[in-house]
């Protein structure tokens, strides 16, 4: 790690012939320290710390024309209602419509205590856009689903990337076989009339293929994923055209589940959701069983902090990969990784794309079996992107998931949706003032 924290439609919703849960004590999120001086070092950890941190002092950009988080967020606000002007809800014909009963389904395995709470909370709960808080390897997308099972109604899954639509789906096919679903991506659509409906963010934001998956039936429920990404201008619109921030109840209700429920960029999530209804700390995950206590190792490299900027309560990407290229980070990265790993197979992120391509090169060179994977990336002088295509990047995975690959190079990729329960080692190897960043890259160890 560099400058990381040190630390680790208004259908029935209720279930059929259920008796009353205790209420689970809430947990309070865990804080972490901010960083008190710019070192970098490299951290390979089985998961966060168990030991929480008091809390830190704010963190002072670097840049004094930067508004305080109050005013930026005041600012966002105004854009926002600025670009939502003259958006409003769907009007869906659904006269005629007779809502079906659809069976209770339930997962083929038993819910972890942690899952069990949190269903058992949201349909106690009387509010209309609750979030769930459960951290990253404890099974936050197997909770969503047993709560769409659970469901007399249609539900509308969200995700923003690929991984985070394939992810559900294989639970479904894994878990509840019995869950009828379909996918609305790009060019898959078949998600008319079905029970849960798969659908990325893409997707929603053309009126027409919106408007035909809310044909035929409304939704009951509206689950968002990794919902600290609900705060932009278009996730907004499709909320708003669903129906799910009407003020009458009329519309949809709206579930968040997230694993890092703050956003480095001072962005309130208050402004859609309306409470936590349920949180696991990362420390009631480990001394359940459900994560590991870390093993942090630390390699520190002279970083010059006046040659780092702040912004949005992060680094500046371009300025940090220069930083880290001049005390070749890469280099540094893969012996670190050969000095601590072993055999394990491990997944480095790092500032850039061209930063995981450098380390994984060097991790060659020391007689690892390394790749890099990416996005596209970015569009050179010669037109010519800098990144891999979804097949090429399929492909690499591939190779890590059969061991063909030990070490995995990335950028800010495999941070959500990503599941390789194989891992053995992270290296993190990318600066951030962030803490959501920090537990997701962090968070890609799970119960080993």
């Amino acid at each position: 790690m560099i400058d990381e924290p040190e630390t680790a439609a208004s259908q029935d919703l209720s279930p059929a012939d259920e008796k009353p849960a205790p209420k689970p004590r809430k947990e309070t999120r865990p804080r972490f320290d901010s960083d008190k001086e710019i070192e970098a070092e490299v951290s390979f950890r089985r998961d966060l710390p168990a030991k929480e941190p008091e809390p830190a002092a704010p963190v002072v950009p670097l840049e004094a024309d930067l508004p305080p988080p109050e005013e930026a967020q005041t600012a966002l606000v105004k854009v926002e209602r600025k670009a939502l002007a003259g958006v409003v809800p769907f009007e869906i014909d659904y006269s005629g419509y007779t809502a079906p009963q659809y069976p209770r389904v339930d997962p083929n395995v038993n819910l972890r205590s942690v899952q069990a709470e949190a269903v058992d909370e949201f349909f106690e709960t009387k509010l209309r856009r609750p979030v769930i808080v459960l951290p990253t390897g404890c099974g936050k997308t197997v909770a969503g689903l047993a709560i769409a099972g659970r469901i007399n109604g249609r539900v509308l899954w969200i995700a923003h990337r690929d991984e985070l639509i394939t992810q559900p789906a294989k639970e479904i096919e894994n878990l509840f076989p019995d869950l009828e679903y379909g996918v609305e991506k790009a060019e898959i659509a078949n998600g008319t009339g079905k029970r849960v409906v798969i659908a990325s963010i893409q997707t929603l934001q053309k009126t027409d293929r919106l408007k035909r998956i809310m044909a035929g039936a409304p939704f009951s429920v509206v689950i968002y994923d990794e919902c600290h990404h609900a705060t932009s201008v278009s996730s907004l619109k499709i909320l708003t055209r669903l129906g799910c921030l009407r003020e009458d109840g009329k519309g949809p209700m709206l579930l968040g589940l997230t694993a890092t429920i703050e956003r480095a960029d001072n962005v309130s999530l208050g402004t859609i959701f309306e409470d936590v209804i349920y949180s696991c700390s990362i420390q009631k995950a480990i001394e359940l069983g459900y994560l590991v206590a870390p093993k942090p190792k630390k390699v520190h490299l002279p970083l010059n902090r006046a040659a780092l900027r702040t912004i949005n309560g992060d680094y500046v990407l371009s300025a940090l990969d220069k930083e880290m290229a001049r005390v070749n980070a890469a280099q540094a990265t893969a012996t670190a990784i050969l000095a601590n790993c072993g055999t394990r197979k491990t997944i480095a992120f790092c500032t850039s794309i061209n930063q995981a391509q450098r380390t994984a090169e060097a991790c060659v060179k020391l007689g690892l079996k390394a790749a890099w994977v990416s996005g596209l990336g970015q569009k050179g002088e010669d037109g010519k992107r800098n990144g891999m295509s979804k097949g090429e990047r399929k492909a690499v995975l591939a190779k890590f998931t059969s061991g063909e690959i030990q070490v995995l190079t990335c950028a800010d990729l495999l941070t959500e949706g990503y599941d390789e329960k194989s891992i053995g080692a992270v290296a993190i190897a990318r600066p951030t003032k962030s803490q959501g960043r920090y537990i997701q890259m962090a968070g890609r160890l799970e119960d080993l």
